[in-house]
C-alpha cells in the first residue's frame, strides 16, 4: 500500500500523490495545486530542493525515520476543534484555515494549548546516547503517552536526528564530535516552522545545552520583516532570517 502523503499547497492528505517532476521533494493532490504552487513560489526553489535530494542517501534517507509521525501532516480542523485546540498558539499551522496569511507573521504563536504535564519541560537533557524514537524521547521527558506533543514537535525533532546522524559520521570518521562550542545549521525552504520557532529550544536542549545551536533560515518564504529583525535569541539557540 502506498504511503498517504499531503498536498504541498492545501494540505490535503491523498493516497495518490502527483509528484514535482522535477526535484521529486514536494508533492501535490492534483494539478491545479500543482500549477498555482509553481507560480507562487515553487519554480523559485525547484533547482534547490533538487539538490537537496541528489544529498539524501547521506542522510540515510532510505531507512525508516525515526521521528516521523503515521499521521497527515496537516490536522482535521474538526479533529483540533474537538481537542480545544484550533486556532489556539502553536497549532495555528496544524490545519490550512489560515493559509492566506504570510509563514512567520502569525501572532501569539508561543501556547502550547496542553496541560503542562503533556508537554516537554524547557531544560537541557544529558542523554548517554542520541534518541532514536519517539517512545525513547516521551520516556527521556517523562511525558505520557497520550500526549499530543509530538504532531508539534517533528520539526525540531527532526532536526535532532540528522545533527546526531552527522556527528555520529563524525566519530566514525575519526574527525571526532563537535568541537566548536556552537554548531550552525543552515535550514533551507522553512514554512510553517517560521511560525514555531519557539519548538526548536527543544532541539538545543536534547543536544544537551553545553553547546550552542545556530539555526540560520534560508528561504524566499522568510518575510522581510523576520529578514530586517534577523534574529531571535534563546538561551542555548540563536535562530537567524536569510532571504
Amino acid at each position: 500500500v502506498a504511503p498517504r502523503r499531503c498536498c504541498c499547497l492545501c494540505g490535503a492528505d491523498t493516497d495518490l500523490p502527483r509528484q514535482c517532476s522535477g526535484c521529486s521533494a514536494v508533492v501535490y493532490c492534483g494539478a491545479e495545486c500543482q500549477r498555482s504552487h509553481w507560480k507562487q513560489a515553487h519554480k523559485r526553489t525547484c533547482a534547490l530542493y533538487k539538490s537537496l535530494m541528489q544529498e539524501a542517501p547521506a542522510l540515510d534517507l532510505s531507512k525508516e525515520f525515526s521521528f516521523s509521525l503515521g499521521k497527515p501532516c496537516m490536522q482535521d480542523c474538526m479533529w483540533l476543534e474537538s481537542a480545544g485546540l484550533h486556532g489556539v498558539g502553536l497549532w495555528q499551522r496544524s490545519c490550512s484555515c489560515k493559509r492566506s496569511v504570510p509563514w512567520g507573521a502569525l501572532e501569539s504563536t508561543e501556547a502550547w494549548g496542553l496541560d503542562g504535564t503533556l508537554t516537554p519541560v524547557d531544560s537541557a537533557l544529558s542523554l548517554v546516547s542520541p534518541l532514536t524514537s519517539w517512545t525513547e524521547y516521551y520516556h527521556a521527558r517523562g511525558l505520557s503517552a497520550e500526549s499530543r506533543a509530538a504532531i508539534l514537535l517533528t520539526f525540531p525533532l527532526t532536526l535532532y536526528h540528522f545533527i546526531e546522524i552527522e556527528n555520529q559520521a563524525r566519530l566514525q570518521d575519526e574527525a571526532g564530535c563537535y568541537s566548536s562550542d556552537c554548531i550552525t545549521v543552515h535550514y533551507l525552504g522553512p514554512e510553517r516552522e517560521l511560525d514555531m520557532l519557539p519548538l526548536f529550544k527543544e532541539t538545543a536542549n536534547l543536544l544537551g545545552g553545553d553547546k550552542k545551536l545556530h539555526v540560520a533560515m534560508v528561504g524566499p518564504e522568510v518575510s522581510e520583516s523576520l529578514h530586517l529583525n534577523h534574529r531571535i535569541v534563546y538561551e542555548h539557540l540563536t535562530i537567524s532570517f536569510h532571504r
